[in-house]
């Protein structure tokens, strides 16, 4: 995502790198500073209340990830309705259907191409709306918990499993 945003012409968005702080964050964080200056990038842990505020106030969302089992962040920032820009693969297909811009991650420039794209595009109030209400009406757990327990349910069943500390 760094050397994406790098690649961008002037002047380049600020870059808001929201997550946990580990043993690659100082690296990280020197890429960014050697890519982008040292305002080009802020990194930051944040509190989950404060999450959906940060969707929000983002021009664009992005999660590079190449592979993601589900991407409770890709939920998070459609529901907020907020620009999206994935990596094009089985899950955010799902997740996004065409409510996000996806392509292959793995080329260079892609991304900062889908970014280009999404930061010159007019923000469209009904497509946002069409996020929020995708996220709400197939992704929020009052859709999927119930669906996930009958899951559950089915394969502890099949399995001949008994009840657990007294609930079935």
């Amino acid at each position: 995502v760094i050397r994406e945003v790098a690649a961008l012409s002037a002047p380049r968005p600020h870059l808001l790198l929201l997550g946990e702080h580990g043993a690659e964050t100082a690296g990280i964080h020197a890429l960014a500073t050697a890519l982008l200056g040292p305002s080009g990038c802020t990194m930051r842990t944040i509190e989950h209340a404060a999450v959906l505020e940060a969707y929000r106030a983002a021009d664009v969302f992005v999660l590079a990830s190449m592979v993601e089992g589900f991407g409770l962040a890709y939920v998070e920032a459609l529901a907020a309705g907020v620009p999206c820009v994935a990596h094009d693969s089985a899950t955010t297909e799902y997740i996004f259907g065409t409510l996000a811009r996806r392509a292959d991650l793995s080329v260079s420039g892609a991304l900062a191409q889908l970014l280009a794209d999404a930061l010159s595009a007019p923000r469209d109030g009904d497509v946002a709306r069409a996020q929020h209400d995708t996220a709400v009406r197939r992704l929020s757990w009052a859709t999927l918990g119930p669906r996930c327990a009958s899951m559950f349910r089915a394969v502890a069943n099949r399995r001949g499993f008994s009840s657990v500390e007294g609930h079935s």
